[in-house]
């Protein structure tokens, strides 16, 4: 696997809107929020719940979360972690809600090689899957993982 993606539930604190393992509960016939163009809007909308798409940065669905414009947010977990360390403002304002203190939705996602590459080179196809992994776990990966989310800083003044 390339990497696992993770998708948790987020409302604010004191409501009662919560996944019980099956479907959304109270969520009073509005929509959740999730970024655009991500795989959770489509399972969301298998499971019936109308779907707010934003674009780009999740620090717009956590603001929108807190005016109301929507019950709920499901947002990758570890973006969502990273920028609750980065905002206190969202930390105190926001909590997650998932099951089992589980992420909402999980999956692991694949470089994808063709039968044909396979069956054609399975020692490169092998080298290929065996380097991935190498890199997922180095320091190097690490640090541009780290890098990435750094973008998701939030709210400056109500950062720690």
């Amino acid at each position: 696997r390339i990497h696992t993606s993770g998708y948790s539930l987020y409302r604010l604190k004191g409501t009662d809107i919560r996944w019980d393992g099956t479907e959304m509960v109270n969520l009073g016939g509005r929509s959740v929020a999730a970024q655009a163009g991500f795989t959770i809007t489509q399972d969301l909308k298998e499971i019936g719940v109308t779907v707010n798409e934003i674009p780009d940065d999740p620090n717009l669905i956590f603001r929108g979360l807190i005016k109301k414009y929507f019950a709920a947010a499901a947002i990758q977990t570890t973006t969502a972690d990273y920028i609750f360390r980065k905002n206190r403002e969202y930390r105190n304002r926001i909590e997650r809600c998932s099951v089992n203190s589980k992420p909402f939705h999980q999956k692991p996602y694949y470089l994808m090689l063709s039968y044909q590459l396979v069956g054609q080179h399975p020692a490169l196809a092998a080298d290929i899957w065996r380097n991935i992994e190498r890199i997922r776990q180095s320091e190097a990966y690490r640090a541009r993982v780290k890098n990435f989310f750094s973008r998701f800083t939030g709210n400056p003044s109500a950062q720690d």
